[in-house]
This record gives C-alpha cells, sequence and structure tokens, in this order.
C-alpha cells in the first residue's frame, strides 16, 4: 500500500480533473463551439432569434416551458417571440443604433422603411416601429419615427409647412380648416386631407401638431 497522504493527494488531482473537464465541457455548445451568449445558449450566425433555433440542448428558452415553448407541445407557435429576439440581440449581436440608418429622399419617419431595414433597429421586430415583433407597424411608435427622421436627416430639406403661418392661440396645422393659402397640408391631398373630400377626419393630426411646432417654436408649447 502506498502512502497515505500520496494516496489522498492523487485522489484530489484525479478529483479536480473530472471536476474541471465537466466544467469546461459545460462552456461549450453541443456542437464543440464555446458559448458566447449570456443566458447559456450558443449564438448561430445566420438567425436573429432564440426560438429560431427548435428545441435545443443547453437553451432553456427553447425547452418545454420555456418562454419559445410555454405550453411544452412542441410547437413555438405561442412563443414570446419578441423576447427571443431582444435576448439574441443583446447577448449576440445588439442591433446598431438608429444614427445609422440611412436617410431617404422623400421620406420623413424611419417606420415607414419597412421591415428589418439594414442599420435600422427600430425597423425590426421588438424595434419602437414593431414593438410587439408581428411585422405590423401599425402599433409603432410612429411619432418618434418622424422625430428621429428629423434629427438624423437634419440636411433634407423641412415640410412645405413653413410658409404656412402661425395663429395665435393654435397648436395643430390640421385645424385651420380647408386650403388654406400658403398651407399645403390643408389642400385636398395634402396630409391633412388625403383623400380630398374637405373632410380632415383622415387627417395626419399628429404631424399637424409637430410641424406646428417646428414651424411656430417662438410660439409657447
Amino acid at each position: 500500500m502506498g502512502h497515505p497522504i500520496k494516496r489522498w493527494t492523487f485522489a484530489i488531482a484525479v478529483s479536480c480533473v473530472l471536476f474541471c473537464g465537466l466544467l469546461h465541457g459545460s462552456l461549450r455548445a453541443a456542437d464543440g463551439g464555446m458559448i458566447e451568449s449570456l443566458s447559456g445558449c450558443a449564438c448561430r450566425d445566420g438567425v436573429d432569434n432564440f426560438c429560431l433555433y427548435g428545441p435545443t440542448a443547453g437553451c432553456a428558452m427553447t425547452q418545454p416551458g420555456g418562454y419559445c415553448d410555454p405550453n411544452g407541445d412542441g410547437n413555438f407557435g405561442d412563443a414570446d417571440w419578441v423576447r427571443g429576439w431582444e435576448e439574441f440581440q443583446a447577448e449576440c449581436s445588439a442591433p446598431p443604433p438608429a444614427g445609422d440608418c440611412p436617410c431617404r429622399p422623400g421620406g420623413d419617419n424611419l417606420c415607414s422603411y419597412g421591415q428589418s431595414v439594414a442599420g435600422c433597429a427600430m425597423t425590426f421586430p421588438g424595434g419602437y416601429c414593431d414593438p410587439n415583433g408581428d411585422g405590423n407597424f401599425g402599433d409603432g411608435d410612429w411619432v418618434r419615427g418622424w422625430e428621429e427622421y428629423r434629427q438624423i436627416c437634419s440636411a433634407t430639406p423641412p415640410p412645405p409647412a413653413d410658409h404656412c403661418p402661425c395663429r395665435p392661440g393654435g397648436d395643430n396645422l390640421c385645424s385651420y380648416g380647408i386650403d388654406v393659402e400658403g398651407c399645403d397640408m390643408t389642400a385636398p391631398g395634402g396630409y391633412c386631407d388625403p383623400n380630398g373630400d374637405g373632410n380632415f377626419s383622415d387627417g395626419d393630426w399628429v404631424r399637424g401638431w409637430l410641424d406646428y411646432r417646428v414651424v411656430c417654436s417662438a410660439s409657447p408649447p
């Protein structure tokens, strides 16, 4: 029999090797690549959402009961796709800031660009143009899209509203009435009366309010 101290030293060394091996293995993805995300789920090229992975070992959100499969039936139709996108972006490839979004001639709103435009984080699922991630911008923050477009594209000429007179006590160009001289937005086809029927109920009153504030900057807020 060997010396007791030597036997204990050998046992400790073996235990350390086994433990360190397990720890090292846990830091690698199933395919052998190093896990890059903080959630423990390996980042993958060519995708932008953890819920696109399908049931994947090491990715708790893709397992039954995880947010990609909350009812545990193996079908991700009830998945929280917004969270899957947000967490993937945060951990693997955060989207670029709004400042990298290109200006488009004739445009006036970043949310009018369409879905998932390169460099325009707000147009991706979970961005402020598509907060619920369903691809429909109906719930988007169009006011913010308009404001940020003006900030980013400051060289873009201002709208024709700069020729429209300010009215004391007013706060919206669409409140001026029909076809006011110098106020193109109030003419048939303008943004206050897009269908040209003389009824401003279909007008872009948000833009009318914003343009009034831009044009009448000396007026109190």
